[in-house]
């Protein structure tokens, strides 16, 4: 092993062991032991047949082939790049589909009785409070919150789903069954729904720009390779 190998070694070990002094004579000594010792057990393993065992020729094999795969791909990627004006691009496109979650701010009230349930629907018609009624007759987890569900973007359950999209914030539904019991809810406040803003997803969009003009590089140089190499497939022999 030369100077130059060692050293492209240590500089290896420094990749995955970033905290590794590779200016410590001690560190590069035990290193080099090490090494020793690897390539002692790879002269044992030649010599005991290990390297012409199947299963390690097939290992060795399918190694290589990943690396060749993993070098050729970060070669011809490696100059591409998405400017400013891609991502925007990008991100003006599709401006609608890049939302913020819809949140739904609910009260509930749960009883066991539909007809105590009408009864508070009743009350509250006539102007009760929501909160202060749900604090004392409620039997949901919410009852001491009086009845806040808080800010959710997905419904506990598909009846209440029904009943969020069809009212508008201040509006009471009316009384429905769910999983226990019936009841009541109020919706207090829509938020969210619009466009997240560009410097937000920005990263994110240059992200998903790169790789997919990444694949269609890799795709285009694999096309160039099929047109002049014979590929037969036996489609028969995958049944």
């Amino acid at each position: 092993m030369t100077l130059d190998e060692f050293n492209e070694r240590l500089s290896a070990v420094q990749e995955v062991m970033p905290g590794f002094d590779a200016t410590d004579p001690q560190a590069k000594k035990l290193i080099l032991e090490e090494l020793v010792r690897q390539q002692l057990l790879v002269e044992y393993a030649e010599e005991a047949g290990i390297a012409k065992d199947p299963d390690v020729v097939a290992a060795l094999d399918e190694f290589r082939r990943t690396l060749l795969v993993r070098e050729a791909a970060l070669r011809l990627t490696e100059d591409i790049q998405v400017s400013d004006e891609e991502a925007m691009a990008f991100y003006e496109a599709r401006k609608d589909q890049i939302v913020q979650p819809t949140e739904f701010r609910v009260r509930e009230i749960v009883v066991k009785d539909k007809v105590k349930a009408n009864e508070l629907l009743v009350e509250i018609l006539k102007g009760s409070d929501f909160v202060e009624l749900a604090k004392a007759n409620s039997i949901g987890d919410t009852a001491a919150k009086g009845g806040d569900l808080g800010y959710i973007t997905e419904e506990p359950f598909f009846e209440m789903a029904e009943q969020i999209l069809a009212l508008q914030p201040g509006e009471t539904s009316n009384v429905f069954q769910g999983p226990k019991g019936f009841y009541i809810i109020k919706l207090e406040d829509v938020r969210g729904g619009g466009p997240i803003p560009f410097e937000e997803v920005k990263e994110e969009v240059v992200s998903s720009q790169l790789l997919l003009k990444q694949q269609e590089v890799i795709l285009e140089q694999i096309e160039k390779v099929k047109q002049k190499t014979p590929v037969e497939v036996r489609e028969e022999l995958l049944n």
